[in-house]
């Protein structure tokens, strides 16, 4: 089963929130778990999806900025999903112009 997972950091990016949530519709997400969350609240609908995850399924966002917060956020959350079989897709994985990483 395809879950997807979309945030955005305050209420004022509606618009982004909509296009995540269009992008994981279209990619073909059964589910979606969506918030408005800052960097630094709990983000319990982050929580509830990977709850929700189980073996075989693939998580899905639409890049890895909107999932985890730093490196570290990242590893424990992909260690969790490799613990429960579970697939991650990130589908924007280009560079960004504004921060020149990738």
């Amino acid at each position: 089963m395809l879950i997807g997972y979309a945030r955005t950091s305050t209420i004022d990016q509606e618009a982004g929130l909509e296009a995540q949530i269009k992008a994981l519709n279209d990619l073909g997400s059964l589910r979606i778990f969506s918030e408005h969350v800052s960097l630094v609240a709990k983000r319990p609908h982050l929580e509830e999806a990977l709850d929700f995850l189980r073996e075989g399924d693939t998580f899905a966002v639409t890049r890895l900025d909107r999932l985890a917060r730093s490196v570290f956020d990242l590893i424990a959350i992909t260690k969790r999903l490799e613990d429960k079989k579970v697939a991650l897709k990130v589908l924007d994985m280009a560079c960004s112009a504004k921060s020149r990483a990738c």
